[in-house]
């Protein structure tokens, strides 16, 4: 089953409470229908003190009653490293009728300790994210075996969305208790090599990634085909017509919805990335860490790792963020720092630190078809009349051999004085007075300055600033509170929604700026009436089409009929 997670869930200001769980306080229900609840409530009822009785004995040492499959003492937790998050189950034999809040009332009623829950009416299962170890552990004690409206509740770990991997596959379980096998799990999150996440592909040769990303293109042209194909022959069935030109054409080309001519390989190979988004928050030995989270919240997985490794992050980013992590942790061994953000329980000050460099595009002299590649990979076994491949003597098979494809133009980095870059941080407020807040950021920016001074080539780091934001996510909103940290003034606005304090981005002939908050908004510089004029609106085209770094806009694509909402289209 996918899971959806919503992290708003937790924090609703409607979430049901203990007084919400007879579960029946709608008025148009009908009488069936609140028996059938109270029903429910009362099978509750019936197995809840039973069920805390045995977690509270588990706690405590002492020998437990098993009711199925349920997990072992809670004692396990032991051995999990602090990183190890609760992740998320599914809870199988809920009442389809439930709505969100009657499963939430119903975990409420339970007194099961959670991040968030998801269910939707008619699904006959729920989700529910843990955030700490012990709190699924203990969880999954209080809803295994539970009966409700005549179903026994199971409890089962939630499988990734679209049959991802995880850093817990593979890990032998044999013999563990189901509790030392869900920390074994955890732990293995925990410790998950970045690159896994970050660039999964980084093991495999560039030749044999470009094509098994012309494949994925392929598969999605045949995927319309089909599409195409199956509602010209039901309509012809209904009687319509339905005729497609290119549809025969396609058929007899392999399904392809049109002509596939390869993969546009990427000149540069490392440090690419001219803008990177590092996350702040403890690694897996508790340890505070610059770099980006080894997996999602809902797969049980809350630790940072450094991006060692990394072929896509620029050497001016992990510089930085390599910088601000040793200051973190100097702060930390001295027991004098401010606490990195933790998800598990949304506390903490660090939570995000943006590196946005400009003036790097590296130079070449070819054009894109230059770089334009067949992606050809090995040829498909041969069918026969049965449909199935017919199996080749392993003999008479020359290995196939993907293109050397490693050539690379110079990764980018700062060359010079004119070779700007903007840090961003994000912090909580929440908790922390003005003057505790000032002396943290100061120390940050004074650590950062002291790096890229003693960079080799000194770092030009123009634009320094601090966001600050409470929510449960990193996505702030853009009324967000901007600063800038050598000022410590607020952040002037440029076109109602950027600052004027930006960096210099020089990419191949246009040139522009690139301001702090960019990173989440994507609006175009309007007028207060919402409508540009023409001759504005060429003039915007044509200096403002790079104004989201990497993310290419059509800027003449727009403004049409009095649209007032997307005024560009993204071409990729």
């Amino acid at each position: 089953a996918s899971f959806d997670f919503n992290p708003a869930a937790a924090d609703d200001d409607d979430a049901p409470t203990a007084d919400a769980r007879a579960l029946d306080g709608d008025g148009d229900r009908d009488d069936a229908a609140r028996a059938r609840d109270a029903d429910a409530d009362a099978d509750a009822d019936t197995t809840r003190d039973a069920k805390r009785a045995k977690v509270e004995l588990a706690a405590g040492g002492g020998a437990r009653e098993s009711v199925g499959a349920a997990p072992a003492p809670v004692a396990a937790v032991a051995n999990a490293l602090a990183g190890a998050s609760g992740g998320t189950v599914v809870v199988h034999g809920v009442p389809q009728s439930w709505s969100e809040r009657e499963f939430g009332a119903f975990l409420e009623s339970l007194g099961a300790t959670r991040a968030s829950y998801r269910k939707k009416a008619r699904w006959p299962y729920g989700f529910v994210t843990f955030g700490a170890l012990a709190d699924r552990i203990a969880g999954e004690a209080l809803l295994h075996g539970v009966s409700v409206q005549g179903r026994v509740l199971k409890v089962s770990e939630a499988k990734p969305r679209g049959g991802g991997k995880t850093g817990a596959d593979g890990v032998d379980v044999s013999g563990m208790s189901a509790a030392e096998a869900v920390v074994a799990k955890a732990n293995a999150n925990a410790l998950r090599d970045i690159r896994d996440v970050i660039c999964p592909l980084w093991n495999v040769k560039y030749g044999e990634q470009l094509a098994r990303k012309k494949e994925i293109v392929a598969e999605n042209l045949r995927a319309i085909t089909r599409a195409v194909r199956n509602a010209s022959q039901k309509a012809r069935k209904q009687g319509r017509r339905f005729d497609v030109e290119w549809l025969r054409s396609a058929l007899d080309n392999d399904k392809l919805a049109c002509p596939l001519e390869g993969i546009v390989r990427s000149p540069v190979l490392d440090g690419y990335r001219n803008k990177s988004e590092f996350t702040i928050g403890p690694s897996a030995a508790n340890e505070p860490t610059v770099g980006f989270n080894v997996g999602l919240f809902r797969e049980g997985v809350t630790a940072v790792a450094a991006p060692v490794g990394c072929r896509n992050i620029s050497s001016t980013a992990k510089f930085l963020a390599a910088a601000a992590e040793t200051h973190l942790r100097a702060l930390a061994a001295q027991g004098n720092g401010l606490p990195v953000y933790d998800k598990r329980d949304a506390t903490g000050f660090w939570r995000l630190f943006i590196v946005r460099e400009g003036g790097m595009a590296p130079e070449s002299e070819h054009g894109w078809k230059y770089w334009l590649r067949p992606g050809v990979g090995p040829p498909k076994p041969e069918v026969g009349n049965d449909g199935k491949p017919i199996e080749a003597n392993d003999k008479d098979v020359t290995p196939f051999e993907y293109p050397d494809e490693e050539a690379s133009l110079p990764a980018p980095t700062t060359k010079d004085a004119h070779s700007e870059v903007m840090v961003m941080l994000q912090v909580r407020k929440e908790g922390y007075d003005d003057e505790t807040i000032r002396g943290a950021c100061r120390g940050m920016l004074d650590a950062l300055e002291a790096a890229a001074a003693t960079a080799s080539p000194p770092i030009n780091l123009k634009v320094c600033v601090v966001q600050f934001y409470d929510g449960l996510s990193n996505a702030a909103p853009d009324d967000a509170e901007i600063r800038n940290l050598k000022t410590d003034a607020p952040s002037e606005k440029k076109y109602g929604c950027h600052s004027r304090e930006h960096v210099r981005v020089a990419i191949f002939p246009l040139r522009d700026g690139v301001f702090p908050g960019q990173h989440r908004r994507r609006r175009s510089a309007l007028s207060s009436s919402g409508r540009m004029g023409k001759s504005k609106w060429k003039e915007f085209a044509f200096r403002r089409v790079l104004w989201y770094g990497n993310d290419w806009f059509d800027a003449r694509e727009g403004c049409r009929k009095g649209c007032r909402r997307r005024h560009r289209r993204r071409v990729d």
